[in-house]
Order: C-alpha cells, then structure tokens, then sequence
C-alpha cells in the first residue's frame, strides 16, 4: 500500500473508531439510551452541515476555529489516539499525527453534541473523553491479540447494542469508498448550493459540478467520518 493510501485509510480508521468508543462510553458509562443517542447523531449532522459550509465560505482554519468554539471552553478538543507502542521513523509519525488530527475532530464534533442535547459540563465532558480514550486503548489492545477484523466486530456490536440499530460498515478498497463518497455528494451537493444562497440572501449563488468537487476534498474527511456514529 503507498503511503498516501495508508495515511487517508489511517486517519478514516481514527476518526470512525474514537465515534464508536465515544458511543458505547456513552451508553455503557452514562445509561444513554438509543433515543438520547439518536438526538446526539442528529445534532452532529447538523453540526456538520454548518461545518461544510464554513469550510466552503472561509476555508479549514476558521472551520476549525469554530469546532473549538463550539466547545465553549468546557474541554479540551485534542484527543491523541492511544498507540501500542511508539511511533518508529519519520513514516510512523506522520501517520500518527493524522489519526491524532482526525481523532479530535471527531471529538470535537461529539461533545459539542453533547453539550447542546445533553447539556454536559466540563465534569461529564471530561469523563467521557477518558472512557472513549479508554475504549480506544482496549480496541487496539484487542487487535494486537486477536486481529483488527475480529476487534471491530467487537467494537461494533457494542455500538449496535446502544444505538439499537445496525452500522454501516464502509470497505477500505477504493472501489467502494469512490462510490460512497460519490453517492454521498449527490445527496450533499444541492443541500450545499441552497444554504449558501440563503446564509448570502442571493438568489444567484450557483456551483457547478467543479465548484462542488473542490469544496468537498477540502471537507470530506473533517465531516463525513467525525459525524457519523452509524458508519465505520
């Protein structure tokens, strides 16, 4: 696998596990039902639909800026990726800063959702983020012993235990993710369109194909993974 391959399905894999740990914490640690769950994933869509259009409008720096603000200075919005052992070589590193990049998105996404549906203080929000982060040592101890194939099995039927539905699990070969992200633009791209002719108050505002296609390499991997607690 070339590098640039390993680094994208690398950091996919962080930001869609730290989502599941942060799941099965919350409803294992917490007692949060299905119900309560399903209002946090909708929240965190939301959330990505407006982070998708600060991305669009201002660019990555200010979507990130306002990730962090939408945690009102409650907690912290780095979640560094717990590792087995230690990166080894310049390779190792650089893949270990992308899982830790993505991971604090996703986190960032999740308890922002928390703090707006279930109204958490720094105190929960702390918690939470241990027990995800704990989760997340268990998942990669667990593939170390047995193989990553059978942990996410593991992983997953937590997760579907607490959200009490079925999880998408997205394949790693190319053919596949090209062909979720393109059904995923589909669904995405006149959404877009419209929200940024109403937050302009322009009735003109028209992307075409090429427009959409760039604003979606700049925000896919920030959103499409941090969001979605039903897919992996």
């Amino acid at each position: 696998m070339d590098f640039e391959k390993e680094l994208s399905q690398k950091e996919n894999d962080a930001g869609q596990i730290t989502c599941w740990c942060l799941t099965v914490g919350l409803h294992q640690e917490f007692g949060v039902g299905a119900v309560r769950l399903d209002r946090v994933s909708a929240e965190m869509i939301r959330l990505e639909e407006e982070h998708e259009f600060i991305m669009a409008m201002y660019g990555s720096d200010k979507a990130r800026k306002q990730r962090i603000e939408w945690l009102e200075g409650k907690v912290s919005g780095e979640f560094r990726v717990p590792l087995v052992r230690a990166p080894r070589g310049r390779r190792e590193q650089q893949i270990r800063m992308a899982m830790d990049r993505m991971a604090s998105a996703a986190w960032q996404f999740y308890a922002a959702a928390c703090i707006r549906i279930l109204g958490y203080g720094h105190d929960r929000l702390e918690k939470l983020k241990q027990v995800g982060w704990s989760n997340y040592d268990q998942f990669n101890r667990e593939s170390c012993e047995v193989g990553q194939d059978v942990a996410i099995e593991h992983l997953k039927r937590c997760a579907e235990d607490a959200i009490k539905e079925d999880l998408l699990v997205v394949e790693d070969d190319p053919e596949s993710w090209k062909a979720y992200q393109k059904e995923f633009e589909a669904k995405r791209s006149d959404a877009i369109r419209l929200r940024m002719s109403k937050r302009l108050a322009r009735k003109d505002v028209s992307l075409d194909g090429q427009d959409i296609g760039k604003i979606f390499d700049r925000c896919m991997k920030e959103t499409l993974y941090a969001s979605g607690i039903r897919r992996i």
